[in-house]
């Protein structure tokens, strides 16, 4: 597999629903309204990164993951603690997702299969961290 840069990349993401995505919310808008952090309270969606593909691979990717999330149970998702990222020479407060046993199941199947078709460009999956990035440049 070639080395990738973000600029080549799209992320293969899940969108949290329900009174897990409130609660995200709570918190983005209250760390927000501190710092400032987003221009006419215009928020990024939230969401858990489960891999990174080539970006020219995206209708194969979609096919792949569309496939797998048909097959699988609701994921369930749950906070496991605040942390500070630095990540491109920008500090994101994130909070970490929990590893559970449904959502590293979903992952695992979808970057295996994305790596068989050669699309992911996650070289260290084994070392991934599910995390939600809440805000950025705050510290």
């Amino acid at each position: 597999m070639a080395e990738t840069g973000l600029q080549d990349e799209l992320f293969v993401v899940l969108i949290p629903e329900g009174d897990f995505l409130k609660s995200v919310i709570n918190i983005q808008r209250a760390i927000s309204d501190l710092y400032d952090s987003f221009e006419d309270d215009i928020y990024p969606q939230l969401h858990i990164t489960i891999d990174r593909i080539n970006k020219n691979c995206v209708k194969k990717a979609g096919k792949i993951v569309g496939k797998i999330v048909q097959e699988m149970p609701p994921v369930k998702i749950a906070l496991d603690e605040y942390s500070c990222f630095y990540l491109d020479n920008d500090r994101k407060l994130v909070l970490k997702v929990a590893p559970t046993e449904s959502l590293t199941i979903l992952a695992r199947r979808i970057h295996e299969k994305l790596e068989q078709a050669g699309i992911s460009t996650v070289n260290n999956f084994e070392n991934w961290v599910f995390h939600i990035s809440v805000v950025g440049g705050i510290l």
